[in-house]
């Protein structure tokens, strides 16, 4: 995570963040030693990528 975002952020979203990371690779399989996630043929790598410039999830929402 860029440290200018992440200084931007509530701790909880980044925890939410890396938790989301975390979840990919759980369930990344491996193959001829590479990790892939899903079946799409996406490397771990350029999942965690494309998570990290789309932000394309939605934090968790506060409690009043």
């Amino acid at each position: 995570m860029d440290k200018d975002i992440a200084e931007l952020l509530d701790p909880e979203i980044i925890a939410y963040q890396r938790g989301f990371s975390d979840g990919l690779r759980t369930y990344a399989h491996m193959k001829d030693g590479v990790s892939y996630v899903g079946t799409t043929g996406r490397t771990l790598g350029q999942a965690i990528t494309e998570i990290k410039k789309s932000w394309n999830y939605s934090p968790p929402k506060r409690r009043k």
